[in-house]
């Protein structure tokens, strides 16, 4: 059976599972088949830093490598470097400001089709044709995640519709 990463977490969210937040751990525990979440490696990387920086070094490990078993991390392709350096043009030339990481991020999930998961819904609205879903919104208690779809008519339109 060939699973389809549907979902992209972003490195928040992830720390948000890791301290078992209820609003984003429950929906995902009982709302996605295994193997359609994953995250970026770069979310990992930053999930190290985090562990790194960390008084509790070797239980942040554990817990990131514990993550990982459910959700895995996927590598960087060449196609997902193409999309970043397509839009990572295209937001300067327009003077948008991303993060690096949360670029690739963003772009990482953008080049597989997946929606991204954060809570920085603002942030990432700026990657054209992102779909993004808010899982710290108060609405995911009622079971209504926010789906945020960029404009599909133009592969680098910032139009973006609230669903």
């Amino acid at each position: 059976m060939v699973v389809t990463t549907r979902h992209v977490l972003n490195t928040s969210t992830c720390i948000n599972i890791i301290r078992d937040h209820p609003v984003v751990s429950r929906p995902l525990i009982d709302g996605f088949t295994v193997g359609t979440v994953a995250m970026s490696v770069m979310t990992f990387g930053e999930l190290r830093v985090s562990a790194e920086r960390s008084a509790r070094t070797s239980e942040g490990h554990a817990l990131e490598d514990a993550l990982l078993v459910a959700i895995p991390a996927m590598d960087l392709t060449d196609d997902v470097a193409a999309h970043y350096g397509e839009i990572r043009a295209h937001l300067a030339r327009t003077c948008q400001i991303i993060g690096s990481n949360d670029l690739w991020i963003g772009v990482h999930a953008r080049s597989v089709g997946a929606t991204l998961m954060t809570s920085n819904v603002r942030g990432f609205m700026r990657i054209p044709d992102l779909r993004v879903e808010n899982w710290a919104s108060p609405d995911t208690l009622k079971g209504h995640a926010h789906a945020v779809h960029a404009n599909p008519t133009h592969a680098l339109s910032p139009t973006f519709a609230l669903v």
